[in-house]
């Protein structure tokens, strides 16, 4: 197996089996990632074959500063949001212009223990995050799950910082209604 400054090497020299082993390598969290930003299956197997024709394009400027992972994850991200902004334009809309306030704050203090308590699984996580409305999903994902900050997501999403944080403080909410109402049905569940 070759190490990732090898394979980087082989990609900029064209040689297609370092072209495959980064695929390869690379893939299946590719695709996940996708899913995290795109529901439609065919969507997401464009943007990958897009995000990777990027990769192998630009691969010259992958200078081996920290991982090719985060490297190609930084490309694959970003084409899944041009792929968002050419199918559903309104959602970098300006927060002030299309959002209305959600209703959706925990008015007892166990109840968030109890979250904290339950053990979820991995998929009931991921459908909760899935389920969220767009606007908000696109943020949790960037800001919890990719780590950028609110003034890089301002600058690639066309929104103020403002917006960014307004958008995620409302996904939280908002999963942490979801999460709760599992909580609620696995505890109904056990006492059936």
């Amino acid at each position: 197996m070759l190490t990732d400054a090898e394979i980087a090497k082989g990609c900029l020299e064209k040689k297609r089996s370092c072209q495959k082993e980064l695929y390869d390598k690379y893939i299946k969290k590719m695709y996940a990632l996708c899913r995290r930003y795109i529901s439609d299956k065919d969507e997401i197997k464009d943007t990958l074959q897009e995000g990777f024709i990027k990769v192998f394009e630009n691969i010259g400027s992958y200078r081996g500063e920290g991982s090719l992972e985060g490297w190609v994850r930084k490309i694959i991200v970003n084409t899944a949001l041009t792929t968002l902004r050419k199918s559903k334009s309104s959602i970098f809309v300006r927060i002030e212009e299309t959002e209305e306030e959600t209703n959706t704050t925990l008015t007892e203090e166990n109840q968030e223990d109890a979250l904290f308590n339950t053990d979820f699984n991995k998929e009931d996580l991921l459908s909760a995050i899935e389920d969220l409305p767009t606007n908000y999903k696109i943020i949790f994902n960037l800001f919890c799950l990719e780590n950028y900050s609110h003034r890089e997501i301002s600058e690639m999403l066309s929104i103020t910082e403002e917006s960014s944080r307004t958008r995620l403080n409302r996904a939280r909410k908002i999963l942490q209604e979801k999460l709760l109402t599992l909580h609620k049905a696995l505890i109904a569940k056990q006492h059936n």
